[in-house]
């Protein structure tokens, strides 16, 4: 984001497996709810990976009825409504960065 970097890993999920495969993405993201960031990305992921109705701050997901990716940077105990949140990975540390107000372009790619 801009000229800061954080990393991420991904679990093994189908649904990660298919974000990883569209790297590298640009994804202009807005801050909802002053807890995520969420953006969208070119195309669905897996429908075998579950959603479920809880996040903790750090972690990256997919919400698809509205097909987006989102980064939880904060956690208010507020449950994900219905069907849940894919959870995709972690952020392994510097989430706090996306904890600005607005939009923000995000460059997403894979590191070995």
């Amino acid at each position: 984001m801009g000229d800061q970097t954080v990393t991420a890993t991904l679990n093994g999920s189908d649904a990660a497996r298919d974000l990883a495969a569209m790297l590298p993405l640009s994804i202009r993201m807005r801050d909802h709810l002053r807890r995520e960031k969420t953006g969208p990305i070119p195309g669905p992921l897996s429908e075998r990976t579950t959603g479920i109705p809880n996040y903790q701050a750090g972690d990256l997901g997919f919400w698809r009825p509205g097909g987006n990716f989102v980064i939880f940077y904060r956690q208010d105990g507020l449950a994900i409504p219905s069907p849940g949140i894919v959870i995709l990975g972690r952020v392994d540390s510097g989430v706090e960065l996306f904890d600005v107000p607005g939009v923000v372009e995000v460059m997403v790619e894979r590191i070995e």
